[in-house]
């Protein structure tokens, strides 16, 4: 299978459980978007640290975005209760490229 530039969940808290079963996909993957809902995860029994300490041993940084691209990133220690939207990365730099359309 050819390798994904990016993999968008749009799960409405269900996100762990998808990241769980997809282990071949992620192993492909360069970037991850999903958003954070910390009244999302709870409904299913989870944080967004469960998921930062998911992603970390694939590869996986995840980063808070904003209108600028990524931003700041994400602890297993980060609990933000706001709706945003994260990406985990595998290389920041490939992804700064690809947002300025240069890779």
């Amino acid at each position: 299978m050819p390798p994904t530039a990016l993999l968008k969940i749009d799960v409405e808290g269900y996100e762990q459980f998808v990241l769980r079963g997809a282990t071949e996909t992620l192993a492909r993957t360069a970037c991850v978007y999903f958003e954070s809902s910390a009244e999302n995860f709870a409904q299913h029994g989870y944080t967004l640290g469960e998921i930062v300490e998911m992603l970390a041993p694939l590869g996986f940084e995840v980063r808070r975005l904003d209108g600028a691209g990524p931003t700041t990133a994400v602890t297993s220690a980060d609990g933000s209760s706001e709706l945003e939207d994260l990406v985990a990365v595998r290389d920041i730099d490939y992804l700064h490229r690809r947002l300025n359309g240069s890779g």
